[in-house]
């Protein structure tokens, strides 16, 4: 701990030289979306500092800066179906300097997004497009989707109650089934013509987010998962939509 430079109040913590890390655990409720997020900064430029949760349930969950100044930094994941706790960290893991981490929370927030894990077992309020539930899935407690065949391959789902002129962040893990296959998280119909994704070529799962404004008036999107491009199959798991 250090007491002096602290972000808010009067002490923050400082982690390094690399690799370097503090944890706790935090209680949390099965099935729910939270938001972990924190201040971070490096003593030397272009060294990363990451603020992040494990034992989720599902993906590792993680945001992070390699700036000299305070910046905050957030990212949204959804606990699995027996996840009482998650191990909430600041982690340094190279460079020559130090990390500071200040103001860490883990916070629940609405997902706008409904059946995103598809623990449901079925594929309601997605539709469209040549897919089915498998359980080839970023988190093990639920199925994941694959996209049969690249001419449908999507899904969307409407997503209404949302606030004219405001920006949201469209998070999932992703993975191809084969390399050169592109899947891909879209979200449309927010403002215009506008188009916003996300997306990976990788076989393993990786998160991926992007975000988007709503227009003035605009009070529901689409979201997509999309096979891009290739010839394998594409599949999603761990879908949130939230606010910024």
């Amino acid at each position: 701990m250090v007491n002096s430079g602290a972000h808010s109040g009067t002490y923050a913590a400082r982690v390094g030289p690399s690799p370097a890390s503090l944890e706790q655990y935090v209680p949390v409720a099965p099935r729910t979306t939270y938001r972990v997020s924190g201040w971070v900064k490096s003593a030397v430029a272009g060294e990363v500092v990451n603020v992040g949760v494990k034992n989720t349930g599902g993906l590792e969950t993680l945001a992070s800066s390699s700036g000299t100044s305070w910046t905050y930094v957030s990212a949204d994941f959804t606990t699995g179906a027996t996840n009482n706790t998650v191990r909430l960290y600041c982690y340094k893991s190279s460079g020559t300097g130090n990390g500071y981490c200040d103001d860490l929370a883990v916070t629940p927030v609405r997902n706008y997004a409904i059946n995103g894990n598809f623990e449901s077992g079925h594929t309601v309020p997605w539709r469209n497009g040549d897919f089915s539930l498998t359980s080839t899935a970023a988190n093990g407690n639920a199925a994941g989707l694959a996209n049969a065949s690249l001419s449908s391959g999507s899904l969307f789902q409407i997503v209404t109650g949302l606030t004219p002129n405001t920006t949201y962040r469209l998070s999932g893990s992703l993975a191809s089934q084969t390399a050169g296959t592109t899947t891909a998280l879209e979200a449309k119909l927010y403002n215009g013509t506008a188009v916003t994704s996300a997306s990976t070529t990788s076989s393993t799962y990786s998160k991926q987010s992007t975000t988007f404004t709503t227009g003035a008036g605009v009070t529901s999107a689409r979201i997509y998962c999309h096979l891009v491009s290739g010839s394998g199959d594409g599949y999603c798991d761990e879908v949130t939509l939230t606010q910024q």
